[in-house]
């Protein structure tokens, strides 16, 4: 069990309750904060400023917040959980200050086969490029489309996290 569990939720999304009370089996405690994306292009920025001095053990983030879990996990060497993370395609722009020293740690990216937004392969080709990859595993899921609907939410947890 991990004691603190951020999860970042996507673009045009909030922290819905359903998922984030399916994640109390896994953390004793759980940020889940309410994210702008479009008012806000510096997200990563003020994600890092707010939880440096309280950081998780553990990050989710999905979608948008999947490619800020990304990031985050890279500058502070949190493994991380990634829901058809948006790191090759992002529909608002978002300013990204690469990991100076990137720290790496086991990331784990769940993809859906049936996801049209962000293309598994161009998810696949960004990690072959950028990420050295004893570092990270895919585990693409073949009914899955982008929205993840909470079941599929608890398998994955039950299977990432729990097994």
């Amino acid at each position: 069990m991990y004691g603190h569990l951020l999860y970042l939720h996507g673009l045009d999304s909030v922290p819905h309750s359903d998922k984030v009370a399916r994640l109390s089996a896994v953390a004793a405690r759980i940020s889940a904060p309410l994210l702008d994306y479009r008012q806000h292009p510096d997200t990563l920025q003020r994600l890092l400023d707010s939880y440096n001095t309280d950081r998780p053990d553990f990050l989710i983030g999905s979608s948008m917040g999947g490619l800020m879990a990304y990031w985050m996990s890279l500058y502070w060497g949190i493994p991380s959980l990634l829901l058809n993370p948006a790191l090759s395609y992002t529909s608002v722009f978002q300013h990204i200050t690469p990991a100076p020293n990137p720290q790496w740690v086991q990331q784990v990216l769940i993809l859906g086969a049936q996801d049209n937004l962000i293309l598994p392969q161009d998810t696949q080709q960004y990690l072959q490029a950028y990420h050295p990859s004893a570092h990270y595993t895919v585990d693409i899921w073949p009914t899955l489309g982008h929205q993840i609907p909470v079941e599929d939410f608890q398998a994955i947890i039950d299977k990432h996290l729990l097994s």
